[in-house]
């Protein structure tokens, strides 16, 4: 079993063109995505993510954001360890 946290990773204004880095970082660390909502000023992606790879995320949002992006999560449950690719 692998703990799960629930993230929600936001950016509250101009420029877009972060959009694509976080979300592949995301995927990159094995993110479930939920939803991701936004447009022009702001967007939010929400998913589960592996507890292991919780603070990497953290560590890595401000470079990929330029220090606006927001994120928090919170545990959410266990899953079945699935293999690493």
């Amino acid at each position: 079993m692998t703990n799960r946290h629930r993230p929600r990773a936001a950016r509250g204004s101009p420029p877009l063109d972060a959009l694509a880095p976080v979300t592949a970082r995301l995927a990159a660390y094995g993110t479930e995505f939920g939803e991701t909502t936004g447009g022009r000023t702001a967007w939010l992606i929400t998913g589960e993510l592996p507890a292991r790879h919780v603070r990497d995320v953290e560590l890595c949002l401000p470079g990929l954001t330029r220090g606006e992006g927001v994120w928090w999560s919170r545990p959410s449950g266990d899953r079945p360890l699935r293999a690493e690719r």
